[in-house]
């Protein structure tokens, strides 16, 4: 039971670490993901790793709207085609 509570502590204090890196990260960069940068030290390794997880989940705010804009034209062309058959709705915004 011991060896359980101590690797829970461990893991907690990892996770505080990583929590710590993050937040750091994200100041340094003035909470721009266009503007991270690992900082010179220890831990640039694993900063770096941060970062690029970021950059992998992050859509790129240019694919961003054009995302947006597809989704409006399927969206139109959906309710124009429900309306052909015999619907009617208010047009999105």
């Amino acid at each position: 039971m011991a060896l359980v509570k101590d690797l829970a502590v461990e893991g907690l204090k990892r996770l505080e670490r990583h929590r710590v890196r993050l937040l750091s990260i994200l100041k340094r960069a003035d909470y721009a993901t266009s503007h991270l940068k690992a900082d010179i030290g220890v831990d640039r390794d694993e900063q770096d790793t941060v970062i690029r997880r970021i950059i992998a989940g992050t859509i790129p705010s240019a694919d961003r709207f054009a995302a947006k804009a597809r989704l409006r034209r399927e969206a139109k062309a959906a309710l124009a085609n429900w309306e052909n058959e015999g619907g009617a709705a208010k047009p999105p915004r």
